[in-house]
C-alpha cells in the first residue's frame, strides 16, 4: 500500500484548506508550525531543486492540530517517481516528520513509512522549519 490513508478522526483537505487552519500560540519551549506554512516550504524547497509536485493529498485531525500528507514528485526517469510523506502536530503528540522514497505510506493511525526518514524534529524553540525541510529534501 502507498499514499495517504485517512480513516479515524481525520478528514481529507486540499492545500488551500490548510491556510485557514491556525497554529496555536508558541511558548518558550514549543514552536508550532502552521500546516500551510510547512506545505508551502516543502513546495518551495522542491521547486528550488527543479522537482515538481504532480499529486498531493492531505488530511487533518478533527481539531486541526495534526497534519498527514503525501506528495508525489516528478522524476527524470520515466519508470518511477519519488514520494514524500509528511506529518506535523501542533498539539505535541508527535514530531515534525518527513519520509521519502519510491513509495511512502502515511496514515492517521501513526503508520509512517518510506525508504528513509528525511526529517524527525521536535517543535523546539531552536527548530527552523525552512532549514529542516531543505536538509530533508537534500537527502532525497
Amino acid at each position: 500500500m502507498e499514499g495517504l490513508l485517512s480513516h479515524r478522526s481525520t478528514e481529507l483537505v486540499t492545500r488551500a484548506d490548510l491556510a485557514i487552519i491556525p497554529a496555536p500560540v508558541a511558548t518558550d519551549t514549543f514552536k508550532p508550525i502552521k500546516h500551510s506554512d510547512l506545505v508551502d516550504e516543502v513546495h518551495n524547497a522542491l521547486t528550488r531543486r527543479q522537482l515538481n509536485v504532480i499529486k498531493e493529498e492531505y488530511a487533518v485531525s478533527e481539531d486541526g492540530m495534526r497534519l498527514f500528507g503525501v506528495l508525489d514528485l516528478t522524476a527524470s526517469a520515466t519508470d518511477f517517481r519519488f514520494s514524500i510523506g509528511i506529518r506535523n502536530a501542533n498539539n505535541k503528540s508527535m514530531r515534525l516528520g518527513m519520509v521519502a522514497g519510491l513509495r511512502c505510506f502515511v496514515c492517521d493511525n501513526m503508520a509512517f513509512v518510506g525508504d528513509f526518514f528525511a526529517i524527525q524534529a521536535k517543535h523546539s524553540k531552536n527548530l527552523v522549519p525552512v532549514d529542516a525541510i531543505s536538509l530533508g529534501i537534500d537527502r532525497i
